[in-house]
């Protein structure tokens, strides 16, 4: 997709436990922005997307997620 998509699997253990899953990155060259979506095998579904975009080098990209029964603002810089 000339750099417009990568896909990704990733096991990891951390103090939260273990984790496996998937994740798929995609480029909207209409909006320049990137979609990052992710599935685990605990749910087997992809979630929410996080939606950003890199300006001057730096990346900012947000979402809205369920939390402790709470819709909570997640943002992350890259």
């Amino acid at each position: 997709m000339n750099g417009h998509a990568s896909l990704f699997e990733l096991t990891a253990d951390g103090p939260a436990g273990h984790i496996e899953g998937v994740g798929l990155r995609l480029y909207n060259p209409q909006s320049h922005q990137w979609s990052l979506n992710w599935a685990n095998t605990k749910t087997g579904t992809l979630g929410v997307p996080t939606i950003g975009q890199f300006e001057n080098g730096r990346g900012v990209f947000v979402d809205q997620e369920l939390f402790n029964d709470r819709v909570i603002l997640v943002r992350c810089d890259a």
